[in-house]
């Protein structure tokens, strides 16, 4: 599966025009990840920057039991960002071909652990608006596996 996304984020909330702009944003970086680096797998991620937009492109291969590929953003400082205040995740997007995608907002549990929050959705091919309700993102089973946790 191959696709290229551009990646416009902002985090704003529906009552006040309140936001966090994380791309293009000089506070805030991004990368991107793949199944290759830590689990002995073999999909290929790349992400570029050019005029203020990301094109981030991935092929997933099967190497791995569970291939993935993703881009991530956090603060230049390493320090968290607090989202209390934000109801809605806003993304402004293009797709070569549809697909599913899944967004995850990560919050720190404790100095040890990190809890993922995910959204997946179903997306056409060609120029996206997504806005999506952060209280719609869950912890996603495989979570309380990993960590031992009863849900």
């Amino acid at each position: 599966m191959k696709a290229l996304i551009l990646f416009f984020l902002l985090f704003a909330t529906m009552t006040q025009i309140m936001a966090i702009e994380i791309f293009p944003n000089g506070d805030f970086r991004y990368s991107d990840y793949s199944d290759q680096s830590g689990d002995n797998g073999n999909s290929i991620s790349s992400a570029i920057v050019k005029d203020s937009t990301i094109f981030f492109s991935y092929t997933l291969n099967p190497k791995y039991e569970y291939p993935y590929c993703g881009l991530t953003f956090y603060k230049e400082n390493s320090e968290t960002f607090d989202l209390s205040k934000q109801k809605t995740l806003h993304i402004d997007m293009s797709i070569d071909s549809a697909s599913m995608v899944t967004f995850y907002v990560v919050t720190q549990v404790d100095s040890a652990l990190v809890k993922y929050h995910q959204q997946t959705i179903f997306v056409n091919a060609g120029d996206t608006v997504l806005n999506m309700q952060i209280a719609d993102f869950s912890t996603p089973d495989w979570w309380y596996d990993e960590n031992k946790i009863k849900d």
